[in-house]
């Protein structure tokens, strides 16, 4: 789900994404398992009020920049800054971070990638 930001049609139409459409149960499993997510609580259920829960029902995986090094290091991410103010609230214990917790994600990813694109000898 994407919590920050109005869910996004015009984004199934590009040539880079890929769009999963969830039948009904699976939906439900999505649902459900945010709903759990005690911590993301506030957010779920604004999100949920606001765009209904049939916006959720299209996974989209989007294409990212090649290199993802173009992060300007002055410019702190969206959700890190958000998840500063949830831990001084209280209500987050750790802040996720882009070098700490994503490079590192990504990286492995990518690694995954190439080495399965490998034909077996």
């Amino acid at each position: 789900m994407d919590l920050a930001a109005a869910p996004d049609p015009a984004a199934r139409t590009s040539t880079r994404s890929v769009c999963l459409d969830l039948d009904e149960a699976a939906l439900q499993r999505k649902l459900d398992a945010a709903r759990e997510y005690l911590e993301m609580a506030e957010e779920v259920n604004a999100a949920l009020d606001q765009w209904g829960a049939a916006a959720f029902r299209h996974e989209r995986l989007r294409e990212t920049p090649q290199n993802g090094d173009d992060l300007d290091p002055a410019e702190i991410p969206y959700y890190e800054r958000h998840g500063e103010r949830r831990r001084a609230e209280g209500t987050y214990d750790r802040v996720i971070r882009y070098h700490e917790h994503i490079r590192p994600l990504r990286d492995a990813l990518r690694l995954h990638a190439r080495v399965s694109r490998r034909c077996p000898a």
